[in-house]
């Protein structure tokens, strides 16, 4: 994790933390004066003060990380394209040869001589 993503991370459990005891002050003090409906409201209020878009921690597990979830979905398209890639070389030089011929190539171009 990048040094941007630890400050984010730490700013928005700050943040969080601080929505999290103003709520449930808030609680407290409404708790004492209302009762029934009003109560409700007040807790309906409070959810939506804690779901805002800054708040990664009352999202959904598929909300929670959407760049992680792009960054995977790009590694797994690498590796799936390079091994479509390794298998189509690898069929192509059971028919052909061709593979064995280039290396051959590549060994007399670079002039590696072992002893």
């Amino acid at each position: 994790m990048g040094k941007k993503h630890k400050k984010f991370k730490k700013k928005m459990l700050k943040m969080q933390k601080l929505v999290a005891k103003q709520v449930t002050a808030e609680r407290i003090e409404s708790t004492s004066e209302m009762t029934g409906d009003a109560e409700r409201e007040s807790t309906r209020e409070n959810q939506a003060v804690l779901n805002h878009p800054g708040s990664s921690a009352f999202l959904g597990p598929d909300k929670e990380y959407p760049s992680i979830k792009k960054d995977v979905l790009k590694i797994v398209i690498s590796l799936a394209s390079i091994l479509v890639l390794l298998f189509i070389l690898f069929y192509i030089n059971q028919k052909t040869g061709i593979l064995s011929s280039l290396g051959d190539w590549a060994y007399r171009v670079s002039n590696i001589h072992t002893q």
